[in-house]
């Protein structure tokens, strides 16, 4: 088992770091944005400014112009084993279905009046690439192989076994994607 500790924060909530830098980082006062995230302020003498440092950067010593990611989404695990040092691209990739999509339950899925069917999207490398679906489970997996082919481990995947019903329209899920898969 993993040596943890705990340090509570200035609203009463706590975060969750590796025992070995409980001193480092329980020498300050740390607080809470309402994403999860940890952060202490830093005043900066004379001009009346301040820095702003994120335990999730300290933890994981991550250099300015690089990004830290919480593998397990939960942003008061501070933990080495849960941070990873990452672009921004790959941070966006593993992070949750957006709260304004209402239609779909799931990640990189919505529903298209227009078509009157569940519309697929995902962007790699800057390009869109859309598939339009009868069930929305079946959108969700041409999702989540997109995503974990071109995004690998940062792949933030659907949870379709829910949902996916037991047969598929005989077609393929390739045949489906605009621009066309090559």
């Amino acid at each position: 088992m993993q040596n943890i500790s705990v340090i509570w924060l200035k609203n009463g909530n706590f975060t969750v770091i590796d025992a070995d830098m409980f001193d480092e980082l329980n020498a300050y006062k740390w607080s809470q944005d309402k994403d999860g995230h940890v952060y202490r302020y830093e005043t900066i003498p004379h001009c009346g400014g301040h820095i702003t440092h994120w335990m999730h950067r300290v933890v994981n010593r991550t250099k300015k112009g690089d990004f830290t990611d919480h593998r397990n989404l939960l942003a008061w695990d501070n933990r080495r084993i849960n941070l990873r040092t990452c672009s921004g691209a790959q941070n966006r990739q593993n992070a949750p279905k957006r709260k304004g999509n209402t239609s779909s339950v799931f990640k990189g899925v919505n529903w298209d009046k227009r078509s009157n069917k569940w519309r697929m999207q995902i962007v790699v490398n800057g390009r869109q690439i859309y598939g339009y679906f009868d069930m929305e489970g079946e959108a969700a997996l041409a999702y989540n192989a997109l995503a974990q082919q071109h995004f690998g481990e940062f792949a933030r995947l659907n949870d379709v076994k829910p949902f996916v019903a037991t047969t598929f329209p005989d077609r393929s899920i390739k045949d489906q994607l605009w621009p066309p898969a090559n």
